[in-house]
């Protein structure tokens, strides 16, 4: 199958199209940036089978670049699946849309879920949790790295379930 992927110079699409490639689907990267309708409007002579939206901002303080980038950007994404019709649009959002104390970043990706369902592409939005695995350099490869350097392990109390990369990349790479 071919394959769009936004966001895959990031720490899952990393993972994620080497895995797609080796299963024998022709990726293809976005290049370009998603609010930028001239940058999506590219893609669109190309008839991709599945669109896999990974490309998010995830950090920063102001909420006007969240929504931006995750809500804008995901609708111009949904605009070519709808023109090309794509048989499946994989959104990434996040588990944070359940939390009652949202921050910007989980209010834009609750709203960009919302466009998803009105698009009417067929979808599948998948809420992980905090990843982890190998390249990872601030979710908790900051934590693991910290702990090889003190003399004591620190108990923290999570109150989320880490998720392994790795399987975050097999249940996409079977949807």
């Amino acid at each position: 199958m071919k394959i769009l992927i936004t966001g895959g110079q990031g720490f899952l699409g990393q993972h994620l199209i080497p895995r797609l490639k080796l299963a024998g689907h022709d990726c293809v990267l976005f290049t370009g940036d998603i609010r930028n309708k001239a940058d999506v409007i590219k893609f669109r002579e190309e008839k991709f089978e599945i669109v896999i939206h990974l490309a998010a901002k995830v950090h920063g303080k102001d909420s006007r670049p969240f929504y931006e980038v995750n809500l804008g950007g995901t609708e111009n994404i949904l605009e070519i699946c709808r023109e090309i019709k794509s048989h499946r649009f994989i959104f990434l959002s996040t588990i944070r849309v359940l939390s009652p104390n949202q921050s910007p970043y989980a209010l834009s990706k609750q709203a960009a879920e919302e466009a998803v369902i009105k698009s009417g592409v067929p979808y599948i939005i998948l809420r992980p949790s905090l990843l982890y695995g190998q390249g990872d350099k601030s979710n908790l490869g900051f934590f693991f790295a910290a702990v090889a350097r003190l003399p004591i392990v620190p108990i923290f109390d999570f109150k989320i379930q880490p998720l392994f990369v790795g399987d975050l990349v097999e249940i996409i790479s079977r949807s």
